[in-house]
């Protein structure tokens, strides 16, 4: 094949790098992620016609990514599987890159957890990739690491290899100009923006080129402006977009909700989005109107088809039991607190539970229920130490912070035969200071990603594709 021939004619020293096992091509497959601009949801359907669908759209539930993002029953198509198929024209070729010795290496070690020698795995198979000077391949490469730097927190390899995947895609496009790599085009700018946004540095020239490319996606081109335009207004509540004033958001964000309820009905995580951006607004200017805007969040997505649907509607669950416990209104919180794990739990979503139990110690704790309260957190600390070896990602050590210090205060409130507990208090927070040093790089990232106000759902919402070189299936 191409592939065989180019690697024959690398350099000596670098097929001499390459270890001698060669790993078996796994069973191609469909993709394990779903998108916004996935086809929209059916109008009507039979529960036995959905189930049949879902049954032979998504392979077995026990395919778990390292972040515990299964492939949910849902009809939808599958945007990076659609995109990368038809942007890599010789499937013989695509094969043969799933056999390189690294990239399997780098899917084993994604999938153990151990990000950084998955990260070492894939610089090298990117090596092979730009050796072909095919830029399809390229574009996986990088994906992918941009994809493992982001979860380890290298921010600024994840931010250069963004860069990488813009670069690939417009040589595509150059000689290959095709709906799909618009779509890769626009992919590639709002990710680069995103990443931007979490390094404080948001480009609104690197927006407008997303908005560009959107506009050049047909029926869907909207969908995709709307989206692009949420990812502004979600810089805008940062501080980190350059051209807005802190009174503008409020009428951007009004605004925004009116054209998602107009151009997305056919993709309610736009509209959920917007509403929540809306209510983090309401909440900073001390508006009542914060909770119906949550309210309308949760109410868009009834039954959450995909991943991305389930991670938005739960963040506003949980943002409307911690205002119920503000308000003091122990009920509605725990209602909204009960429903958001029940609905973590129905899509198997484990960062989500983890979120969710936190939720309910908060609940238990406005209660005076500190027994109960303790052993959910103690619950949630379990869950997310990470096991030898493995290293912890962003989203986990900011969740890890956030209970370690819920915790901990709880702990010093405490007594036991009379004897405080502050010493058990001070232990916790040194085994969590221990974990923060260990990963230095890591620690240093959740300071970014909390100044950027770029939160897990967010990322589900916009970059819901884990890259293709690193599915479960493919």
């Amino acid at each position: 094949t191409k592939l065989a021939i180019m690697l024959r004619r690398l350099p000596s020293a670098m097929v001499q790098a390459l270890p001698s096992h060669q790993a078996a091509a796994p069973a191609a497959s469909r993709v394990t992620r779903s998108s916004f601009m996935s086809s929209p949801r059916p109008v009507q359907q039979n529960e036995g016609a959905r189930q049949r669908q879902a049954r032979e759209a998504f392979p077995s539930p026990s395919a778990i990514s390292i972040l515990g993002r299964r492939c949910s029953p849902q009809t939808q198509s599958k945007r990076s599987y659609r995109l990368m198929r038809d942007m890599v024209g010789d499937q013989n070729m695509l094969m043969q890159l799933f056999q390189i010795p690294e990239v399997a290496e780098a899917r084993k070690f994604y999938e153990d957890g151990k990000l950084v020698l998955a990260a070492q795995r894939l610089e090298r198979a990117q090596e092979i990739c730009a050796a072909s000077r095919m830029p399809e391949l390229s574009f996986m490469a990088h994906e992918a690491l941009a994809h493992v730097y982001a979860l380890v927190g290298e921010m600024v390899k994840e931010q250069y290899h963004r860069e990488m995947c813009v670069e690939a895609c417009a040589e595509i496009a150059a000689k290959s100009p095709s709906p799909a790599t618009n779509l890769g085009l626009f992919d590639s700018h709002l990710s680069a923006c995103i990443t931007d946004m979490k390094l404080g540095m948001f480009e609104t020239v690197t927006l407008h080129k997303a908005k560009k490319y959107a506009g050049r996606l047909g029926k869907d081109g909207p969908a995709h402006q709307r989206a692009a335009e949420l990812v502004e207004a979600l810089s805008m509540l940062a501080g980190s977009n350059p051209t807005s004033e802190s009174e503008d958001i409020l009428d951007f964000l009004l605004d925004r909700v009116e054209s998602c309820e107009k151009d997305c009905t056919q993709f309610p995580t736009l509209i959920a989005t917007a509403h929540i951006l809306l209510g983090m607004a309401y909440k900073r200017l001390g508006d009542d109107r914060v909770k119906d805007s949550w309210e309308t969040a949760v109410n868009v997505i009834d039954n959450p088809t995909s991943d991305s649907e389930a991670s938005i509607k739960i963040a506003g669950l949980r943002r409307l039991a911690h205002l119920a416990i503000e308000q003091e209104d122990l009920e509605a919180a725990h209602k909204h607190a009960t429903e958001a794990l029940k609905l973590a739990e129905s899509a198997r979503l484990p960062s989500l539970v983890t979120r969710s139990v936190y939720t309910n110690a908060k609940v238990r704790m406005a209660a005076g229920d500190f027994v109960v309260a303790e052993g959910l957190l103690r619950s949630c600390i379990a869950r997310l130490v990470p096991v030898s070896g493995r290293q912890i990602v962003t989203w986990d050590l900011l969740d890890l912070q956030d209970i370690t210090q819920t915790y901990c205060g709880l702990l010093e409130k405490l007594t036991i035969n009379n004897q405080s507990r502050k010493a058990e208090a001070d232990l916790q927070s040194q085994k969590l200071t221990e974990i923060e040093a260990k990963h230095e790089v890591t620690a240093q990232a959740v300071e970014s990603l909390r100044a950027s106000l770029v939160e897990q759902c967010f990322i589900n919402v916009f970059l819901p594709n884990i890259p293709l070189l690193l599915q479960a299936q493919y």
